[in-house]
């Protein structure tokens, strides 16, 4: 059987995401195909359909979207309910289900990097669907953690505060869960480099390699490895197989190089 999956966004254009499915398709000697669905919000409804149909047999989803589908999703995954973002859906037995592999991808990071957030105080940069991802995981490893946002009347699991409230010696790490930085706008961060001063950083961001508020950080990581891992989870659930991810994972991050 050949499987067709495609990510759904805006501006996307930049994804590494079918390169990466391409290749765990050839580890795992399975034939499939996994297209760039840049679309509208009025388009969102139609792929569900075409997913229905069989057209599709799963899809990614990213921004601005992972808040959009909850209303077409019959089976939601115990995180996907708790995080309030869908990254993942599929359908099975004539129904739609939606999951969150963002939170799986973030805790492969932190064990990938032996980052340890038990208590340290975290600062989540953005308020979307990859940050509530990361305060699930913050949460059930026991960090210190809020959220800083230019919209402090988003309601989220724990207290929101401004960019302008950011004083640096109140936080041990930063995430930044937001686009700013990202290709094509690499010249933008979302905090000023007085803002960063002994955190680690961690940026959800993969492209490109180093961000600007990365580059003003002692410490920094990007978002590459949770992104495989992420996927790599996306395919499990598809293909309904068990994958050694650590394997699979290395044998990618091996093939695929990126600026």
């Amino acid at each position: 059987m050949k499987f067709k999956f495609g990510l759904i966004g805006h501006q996307i254009s930049y994804s590494l995401s079918p390169k990466i499915h391409s290749e765990v398709g050839h580890i795992l000697n399975q034939r499939l195909a996994y297209e760039l669905l840049d679309i509208s919000k009025e388009d969102l409804s139609s792929y569900i359909e075409k997913l229905k149909k069989g057209e599709f047999q799963g899809f990614n989803i990213t921004k601005p979207y992972k808040e959009s589908f909850f209303d077409d999703i019959d089976v939601l995954s115990k995180v996907a309910e708790e995080t309030k973002a869908v990254n993942t859906i599929y359908s099975k037995d004539g129904k739609i289900y939606g999951d969150n592999t963002d939170v799986f991808g973030f805790s492969y990071l932190l064990d990938y990097y032996q980052i340890d957030i038990k208590d340290k105080k975290v600062l989540i940069l953005g308020t979307g669907g990859a940050s509530k991802a990361c305060g699930y995981v913050c949460k059930h490893r026991g960090a210190n953690y809020m959220y800083a946002s230019r919209d402090k009347s988003k309601k989220m699991d724990k207290k929101v505060i401004s960019y302008d409230e950011i004083y640096p010696d109140d936080y041990d790490i930063y995430i930044n869960a937001t686009p700013i930085g990202t290709t094509p706008l690499v010249e933008q961060s979302v905090l000023k480099p007085e803002q960063v001063t002994n955190q680690i950083v961690i940026d959800l961001i993969y492209r490109p390699k180093v961000t600007k508020l990365m580059s003003y950080a002692k410490k920094s990581y990007n978002g590459y490895i949770m992104l495989l891992a992420q996927a790599i989870k996306s395919d499990m659930l598809w293909m309904k197989r068990d994958i050694n991810i650590h394997d699979v994972l290395d044998k990618v991050k091996e093939v695929i190089s990126y600026e």
